[in-house]
């Protein structure tokens, strides 16, 4: 088949049509036989790599969003769209100007017969965009923000409906220099600061000072946390200048850490003693240091105490989740956050226990929460020891009564 490819940035003289394979729909996508598809401007301006920073292309790359045609082919658990439809609709990998192109069942709609398919070809994005604005003028404001103040670090936990957060003019006049880390949770942002222009989506981050004016545009209805620190703590540890208003990706691993332990963090902050919290602050500021791109002479040292301390508390939290599970092994826990075995058993001896014995401390815990639950009054305690993960019930009454002085049934009351 026939499709538009380049191999660089530039103008329309980049562009070149090419033959290449037809793509064949896999489960849920439809293959469309191209009528006609627009080009808008936002994809003018990735050709051009005007916005490289935020959507780089990938060479050879297509071009189209926009699409209008026929369904040709269907993939496996597509409803609603047959071979012969008429459709509009977008793909999100710029493939469209093109004689066939693969998209979502989910981005296809009936194309009306009074609609001309060269209207029908540039109506996707267009629209969506007219009636998002629409709906978003006429919704009401929502809002919730929750906060967690430490000394040297403050956690912003919250939600909004579509709305714009500034900082510039009076308000910079505080002086306040903090580097703000944004990590959005769900939905999508549009942030602009330090001449920068970034589209911010699921999982992701950026980060702000808070000496710079910036802006913060939700676009959508979504979710997120801030990690604020002091600029002065970061100034040892990395050039947070260079750092700025520069996107980090989702498959960032320090990120994702960063962001599930600010989240342990701030939901168990008051319950935490002062040197542990304390502890825990150190920790977040070296996951926040390896998350923007520490120095070389300070990244060994982050590495080993922030880094292994929040991989232990995602360790800790996947076995509590996962403990009832009796093929839960130390593989399965390395493989969740792609390190080796023999990692996660060195940290949990470094913790002062081991693996084994922090599953089975879960598994007994939560055994013994249900022999005190009247609802379980009734369950053998033979399903209730396979319930939380025992595959050896003799093994199960050995260790619980180690644990807690008692029998299973003497903890539960029943009567001998």
């Amino acid at each position: 088949m026939k499709a538009v490819r380049f191999d660089d940035y530039g103008g329309v003289e980049v562009l070149d049509v090419r033959d290449v394979p037809r793509p064949e729909p896999g489960s849920g996508q439809v293959l469309v036989a191209v009528r006609a598809a627009g080009i808008n401007i936002g994809e003018a301006k990735i050709r051009l790599g005007l916005v490289r920073e935020i959507f780089p292309a990938r060479f050879p790359s297509g071009e189209g969003s926009d699409l209008a045609g026929v369904v040709e082919e269907v993939g496996a658990g597509v409803n609603g769209v047959a071979v012969g439809d008429e459709v509009i609709g977008w793909t999100d990998n710029r493939a469209s100007h093109a004689e066939y192109v693969l998209v979502e069942a989910a981005n296809l709609t009936v194309k009306p017969a009074e609609v001309p398919w060269e209207v029908a070809g540039a109506l996707f994005v267009a629209g969506v965009t007219g009636v998002a604005t629409v709906r978003a003028k006429d919704a009401s404001f929502q809002a919730h923000f929750k906060a967690l103040t430490l000394p040297g670090l403050q956690l912003v936990e919250g939600s909004s409906s579509p709305a714009i957060i500034s900082r510039r003019g009076e308000y910079l006049a505080d002086g306040n220099d903090d580097a703000v880390l944004v990590m959005n949770r769900s939905g999508s942002a549009l942030v602009r600061s330090a001449g920068n222009e970034v589209i911010l989506r699921e999982s992701e981050a950026i980060l702000l000072a808070g000496d710079e004016p910036a802006s913060f545009q939700r676009t959508t209805m979504g979710q997120g946390m801030t990690v604020r620190i002091p600029r002065a703590m970061l100034a040892s540890t990395v050039n947070a200048d260079d750092a700025v208003a520069r996107l980090i990706p989702q498959d960032r691993g320090a990120l994702r850490l960063l962001s599930s332990y600010s989240n342990w963090l701030f939901n168990a902050g008051v319950t935490l003693d002062t040197p542990l919290l304390n502890l825990s602050v150190s920790h977040i500021h070296d996951l926040l240091a390896l998350t923007i791109g520490v120095s070389t002479d300070f990244a060994e040292t982050a590495r080993t105490r922030g880094l292994r301390a929040a991989r232990l508390r995602l360790a800790k939290s996947y076995i509590v989740e996962h403990s009832q599970r009796r093929n839960l092994s130390v593989g399965g826990v390395a493989a969740y956050l792609n390190v080796t075995p023999r990692y996660v058993q060195r940290m949990f001896e470094a913790d002062g226990t081991t693996f084994s014995e922090f599953l089975l401390s879960q598994r007994l815990a939560r055994a013994h929460r249900l022999l005190c639950e009247p609802e379980s009054s009734h369950a053998a305690i033979s399903t209730i020891a396979y319930d939380v993960g025992f595959g050896d019930l003799s093994y199960f009454n050995r260790r619980f009564r180690r644990r807690y002085g008692l029998t299973p049934r003497e903890v539960r009351g029943d009567k001998t």
